[in-house]
């Protein structure tokens, strides 16, 4: 039996060499890359976004705030000179009512007592504001505020 041998030969040169080499490394550094972008998405998507979706907040839920004022001057216990009762009522307001959006918790709303007219004034979403005259009209409900 006879044995054949093939031997092609091509002709590689330095510069084809350092071309070779460099794809190789250029593929693996696009691998590695890629690989490293998943990863970081999937882990934004599981801790970020979750977090932000339980918490209700996002940059763009602090742009779509607004300003109102709450006259509480029909709550039975103040007087024009308690402003620390107003206080009282913010804080209570601010646990209360949507928890996580306000600025001491990290969020971007706010509230603020104004003691000449016994008001509040809260910057919140629509949402937030919802929440806010539901919590004051259920505090008149309960007898703590006089009817007007």
């Amino acid at each position: 039996m006879e044995k054949f041998e093939f031997n092609i030969s091509i002709p590689i040169s330095r510069k084809t060499k350092f071309g070779m080499k460099g794809l190789l490394i250029l593929v693996l550094l696009v691998a590695v890359g890629f690989a490293a972008f998943r990863f970081g998405n999937n882990q934004g998507r599981e801790n970020g976004y979750a977090a932000g979706y339980e918490e209700g907040w996002s940059e763009s839920m602090a742009s779509k705030l607004t300003k109102k004022t709450y006259r509480i001057s029909d709550y039975s216990e103040m007087s024009p000179q308690s402003f620390g009762d107003l206080m009282k009522l913010a804080e209570e307001v601010r646990q209360e009512v949507e928890t996580t959006s306000w600025e001491h918790n990290g969020g971007p709303a706010k509230i603020d007592g104004y003691p000449q007219d016994l008001s509040l004034i809260i910057t919140q979403t629509q949402r937030g504001h919802r929440a806010v005259e539901n919590f004051l009209n259920n505090r008149r409900s309960q007898s703590e505020f006089i009817d007007p």
